[in-house]
């Protein structure tokens, strides 16, 4: 992730590509895209002062200033879209980066401030306020709900207010839940949080889909060319697949619970006897093998759990230290059971 750093007044700096653990505290600018815009090519040339998009990377560096933060982040200039991996890289990780974000400046291009002493639309604004194109573009989605600080600027750079006081205007335009834009989204389905995209637009098409891959928690290849249709049915395959591997986990923590239950009621003895008869039959009680303990017995070695019934979880030993919480057999769920008789 690159940032521009404020060096001094007007006078900004890119920083090089910053890894995760370095990354300092930041602001972050949500806007719409103008037809003068600053690339990365032009602060790497240290050209583009004279665009029109100028403006918003100064009116970012000064709020940056006021809410004492040196670094900040805009996206028309902070990555290098003329390489492809990067770009990819840059959409895949666009939701995390906007929710680290320390604030995130909303500049509002088409709404004029009517009183600079009030910090909420008053009726004439509002109207300009609900129509401004921010809210019907397909990425600025994101850039509500992932952020915990989102203050909404007039083009004067004149705050109107931020999501929590402004919930109200929020809702009735978006008709998203606060709950959604103020917390969790995990508490909504997928196909709820992909209908919220609904009456949004991108300039590219894939992209409705792609602008979902944070708010959906996946992540995927960006094949522009691939059209919508085709993005959104892999967008749902990456959901599909996720949401059966979270299911998978929280029947496994589930094992767990039991095993730990388990060794709590039956404590030594039961642990004992199960050491003792592996011990004297010196053979893994998974599988039957006399080659391997259950350490070792995993689907290469000896195929069971390749061919458990469709549905039904196995566990992996994990270790054979009973004090360790960790009574982990490979064995089907279904057959827990047999530890009672032990």
């Amino acid at each position: 992730m690159r940032l521009l750093k404020r060096e001094g007044p007007g006078d900004i700096r890119l920083t090089p590509d910053l890894s995760d653990g370095n990354i300092p505290p930041y602001a972050i600018l949500s806007h719409t895209w103008g037809c003068d815009e600053v690339t990365f090519e032009d602060l790497e040339k240290d050209i583009g002062r004279s665009k029109a998009g100028y403006h918003k990377i100064e009116f970012c560096e000064k709020q940056a200033a006021r809410d004492k933060l040196d670094y900040f982040w805009v996206d028309t200039c902070c990555i290098n879209k003329s390489s492809s991996t990067e770009l990819a890289s840059s959409l895949n990780s666009m939701f995390r980066w906007y929710r680290n974000a320390t604030k995130c400046y909303v500049y509002l291009s088409d709404v004029s401030a009517c009183n600079e002493d009030n910090q909420r639309p008053r009726p004439t604004c509002a109207a300009a306020f609900r129509n401004s194109r921010w809210f019907k573009r397909g990425w600025t989605l994101q850039e509500l709900l992932a952020p915990e600080s989102v203050e909404f600027f007039s083009k004067e750079g004149v705050l109107l207010g931020d999501k929590i006081s402004l919930n109200e205007y929020i809702l009735a335009i978006t008709r998203i839940p606060v709950q959604a834009f103020l917390g969790d989204l995990t508490v909504y389905s997928s196909e709820e949080r992909i209908s919220w995209i609904n009456g949004r637009e991108t300039e590219i098409k894939e992209d409705k889909a792609y602008c979902l891959l944070g708010i959906c928690g996946v992540f995927m290849a960006i094949i522009y060319g691939e059209g919508e249709e085709n993005a959104f049915r892999r967008l749902r395959r990456e959901i599909s697949s996720l949401e059966q591997d979270e299911g998978e986990e929280k029947a496994f923590r589930r094992l767990l619970r039991e095993i730990s239950s388990l060794e709590q009621d039956k404590g030594e003895e039961s642990w004992s006897k199960w050491q003792e008869a592996r011990e004297t039959e010196g053979r893994c009680r998974n599988c039957g093998s006399r080659d391997h303990w259950e350490w070792r017995c995993w689907p290469r070695e000896c195929g069971r759990c390749e061919k458990a019934p469709k549905g039904q979880t196995n566990g992996v030993i994990l270790s054979t230290d009973a004090r360790s919480n960790a009574w982990a057999y490979c064995f089907l769920l279904s057959e827990a059971s047999m530890l009672h008789e032990m």
